[in-house]
């Protein structure tokens, strides 16, 4: 499993796609990102805001998928096509039988899919590089499992891969589940907060399950900053987020703060003042 640590720094990255093209203000918590290199800037009347940029300092490749507020998501969960499609063939080849997933978030991915498999593939090229860190937040966490498993398909095996992605909603059924961890699972953190209610949905009474590679904050002092992380083993652990209480959820805690006072929303990372 990938040091927790050693990803601190994704959730500016995921951040980021908020105000692409531009430097954001995010007060001294985007510092170590300005130094990015945009490849593609999807542009603020894409349906599907997303970004591919190269970090000189890793040699990465970053693709990065825009997130929603907390109220049109549980929206998107809550929806009258709520039950799953299966998983698309003529994108995913590979696909074991009866995987299935949301189909929103499916129809989602597809508005970005090929050009973003187009430009990582011009990218690796170009940076000479051997890594691909793919992020996103809410939805957007959910685009991005998704273009994680199209690009280790069509990726050489020596790619180097990290998919970490925060506040994502359950996607698809146990097999899609079984399916994520035998294509990505140890390429894979998904990082819950508190009593996200987001994460618990939708709900497993209508067959949908969440992967593996949890890792749950349980607690964030007065600075935003997280006091007590926790690796989650398995599908849907009791004692993460899954053990949450309806009667408890915080709609607030799907937006952040995820480690060092990172938090996501528009008014999380706005534009500076020129």
């Amino acid at each position: 499993m990938h040091k927790i640590y050693g990803s601190l720094t994704v959730p500016h990255f995921s951040r980021l796609v908020l105000v692409p093209s531009r430097i954001p203000d995010c007060n001294r918590k985007n510092e170590n990102v300005i130094s990015l290199y945009l490849i593609l800037d999807a542009g603020l009347h894409n349906k599907s805001l997303h970004l591919i940029a190269h970090d000189p300092s890793t040699n990465t490749i970053v693709v990065a998928h825009q997130g929603t507020n907390s109220k049109n998501i549980l929206s998107i969960l809550n929806d009258v096509n709520i039950f799953h499609v299966e998983l698309d063939k003529s994108i995913f080849k590979q696909s074991a039988k009866k995987v299935e997933v949301h189909e929103g978030f499916q129809n989602t991915f597809r508005h970005t899919s090929s050009i973003v498999l187009t430009e990582v593939k011009k990218a690796l090229i170009q940076y000479k590089s051997q890594s691909v860190l793919l992020t996103g937040h809410s939805l957007g966490a959910a685009v991005a499992v998704l273009d994680a498993i199209m690009l280790r398909e069509n990726l050489d095996s020596s790619v180097k891969q990290s998919v970490v992605v925060f506040g994502l909603p359950r996607m698809g059924n146990e097999h899609w589940a079984k399916f994520v961890d035998s294509t990505i699972g140890s390429e894979f953190i998904r990082v819950t907060d508190r009593k996200d209610p987001v994460v618990d949905l939708p709900p497993r009474l209508l067959d949908y399950y969440h992967p593996a590679g949890e890792i749950h904050i349980e607690d964030v002092d007065k600075t935003g900053q997280a006091t007590k992380i926790v690796a989650c083993p398995g599908q849907e652990n009791k004692h993460c987020a899954e053990g949450n209480s309806i009667f408890k959820d915080h709609t607030s805690d799907h937006l952040g703060p995820y480690f060092n006072d990172i938090s996501f929303g528009q008014d999380a990372c706005k534009m500076k003042s020129s």
